[in-house]
């Protein structure tokens, strides 16, 4: 959370922070302080997809046992990699 000082009626822009994985569905939020004591802006973040590569070695070789394969999802997600 970040706070930002304001009067009421001045209008501001927040820029949205880079969070490592997401992309932000706005990069910048127009604001406008109201009278209200408790006042709150929600930025939200879209996940990005990323891809795994996963290889099937014997321990301690360079063997390959099967060719690789690449697996795509976001961040936070699992991946079924037996697929």
């Amino acid at each position: 959370a970040t706070t930002q000082d304001g009067v009421t009626d001045q209008e501001i822009k927040l820029t949205a922070p880079s969070i490592d994985g997401y992309t932000p569905v706005k990069s910048e939020v127009a604001y406008k302080f109201t009278a209200d004591e408790k006042q709150e802006v929600v930025i939200f973040y879209k996940a990005n997809e990323q891809q795994v590569t996963v290889q099937h070695r014997v321990e301690g070789t360079d063997k390959e046992l099967v060719q690789p394969t690449t697996h795509k999802g976001h961040k936070g997600e699992e991946v079924n990699v037996a697929e």
